[in-house]
């Protein structure tokens, strides 16, 4: 058994990037396409996947072309692998936590909670070589970049939260597209610029860092319905709006509320002492863990959900403590260093 993320780079364009990938994960990728064929036996799952692959077609056509080469390159079909990369058309999902806080103009530190049904065998770190740089990914075949935790060589840090929609739209532009047009931007006007929300499937929270410009905004988002607030001090989020009253606070059964009062909770304890919140202070909060999984912000201890631990600073400087398959890792690195002996020797294996 694997005990370590893998983290390897890809190079090329959209489609032979997602080549690489594919084969990299042949075997898990025709594994996770035996349950989408059962997918295909619901007449209404037909009848939307037609509906939002034109629209897909339409309107993304160059991350359709990163899919399809994923799909080539597992040796499983096209069309099976697009479904599984749409999951609002048979699904709903809730996931992660989030953390920034801004000390003073020119300090910015986060941190971020990856939950999921994530293992070894179907996640690594990814360095996408693209025309501009690179784009680092917390990769799983399940998503497309953007959809966990991200940064590029811009200086720009992407970190989300899946938020609960009562009626979803079936026939909506899948979240993971959305967020994958904007994670190459070079700033958060960008980013704002190239979202495309209005007829999305689902809703999402999207965190933007810009470690240049010293700045981070927390955008929700779900139909004809975006929001965006500008972090200057302490900020938490989870699987909920935060800004629309009167909206679907979580699904039943959900521990969203609790993960966010809590969240915001030890930030106010922490400022009460009269010293800056640090990276150590979130990872405390982002580790907590109660005696039920409702209770708790980390767990790898119930249904073992939370795959990572992501903190990052204005700085540039970056660590993943990582609880994939009973163990846990520790990795640190700044952006830009993601393959040097530093970032191997710094990774601490011990059983969880």
């Amino acid at each position: 058994m694997k005990e370590r993320l893998n983290i390897m780079v890809v190079s090329g364009t959209l489609y032979e990037r997602g080549v690489q990938m594919g084969k990299a994960f042949r075997t898990t990728i025709q594994e996770e396409m035996e349950a989408v064929k059962e997918l295909w036996k619901d007449p209404d799952i037909q009848d939307r996947f037609l509906i939002v692959k034109q629209k897909l077609e339409d309107h993304y056509a160059d991350i359709l072309e990163e899919v399809y080469g994923r799909a080539d390159g597992a040796e499983v079909k096209r069309e099976d692998y697009l479904l599984y990369l749409c999951p609002e058309i048979y699904t709903y999902h809730e996931s992660c936590t989030d953390i920034i806080v801004k000390n003073g103009k020119k300090e910015i530190i986060g941190g971020h909670n990856e939950d999921g049904d994530y293992s070894l065998e179907n996640t690594a770190l990814v360095k996408y070589q693209t025309e501009y740089g690179y784009l680092c990914d917390f990769f799983t075949t399940k998503t497309l970049a953007g959809g966990n935790f991200c940064w590029n060589s811009h200086g720009m840090i992407f970190t989300g939260n899946s938020i609960y929609v009562k009626n979803m739209n079936h026939i909506g532009i899948p979240t993971w597209f959305i967020l994958r047009r904007v994670v190459d931007a070079r700033s958060i006007e960008e980013v704002l610029a190239l979202f495309d929300h209005k007829d999305a499937a689902s809703g999402f929270n999207l965190n933007v860092t810009d470690t240049n410009a010293k700045r981070s905004v927390s955008i929700e988002f779900r139909l004809d319905i975006r929001s965006v607030i500008e972090i200057n001090d302490k900020f938490a989020h989870s699987n909920h709006f935060i800004t629309h009253v009167g909206l679907p606070l979580a699904k039943r059964g959900s521990n969203s509320k609790f993960r966010l009062e809590k969240s915001l909770e030890f930030l106010n304890k922490y400022s009460l002492s009269y010293r800056r919140v640090d990276e150590k202070d979130i990872l405390n909060i982002l580790q907590y863990r109660g005696k039920t999984p409702k209770t708790s912000i980390l767990d790898t201890k119930y249904p073992q959900i939370t795959a990572a631990t992501f903190l990052y600073n204005s700085k540039r400087q970056l660590v993943i403590y990582c609880y994939l398959d009973h163990y846990k890792y520790r990795i640190a690195y700044d952006m830009s260093n993601l393959f040097s002996e530093e970032c191997e020797s710094s990774m601490e294996l011990f059983s969880i």
